[in-house]
């Protein structure tokens, strides 16, 4: 089921047999098909934030602090 919430974001959820977990994914409708002039390279951006890093969190700070939570972060 595909459900729009509020604020614009798509959620699509499945029930299972499975009980107690979850799986998240998390897609960016950017990318060259997306881009326009003014949002070129915003999926690169992204992808290089998540997996490389900012300017005050290292690569591993990143991965860190998201699997603290009990997630996995790839890319």
């Amino acid at each position: 089921m595909i459900t729009t919430l509020s604020n614009g974001i798509r959620v699509a959820t499945e029930r299972t047999s499975t009980v107690g977990t979850a799986t998240v994914g998390v897609y960016f409708g950017a990318g060259s098909r997306q881009d326009t002039l003014a949002t070129s390279g915003a999926a690169h951006n992204l992808r290089n934030m998540l997996t490389k890093g900012t300017s005050t969190r290292s690569k591993g700070q990143l991965a860190e602090e998201i699997e603290s939570m009990g997630a996995r972060l790839s890319g």
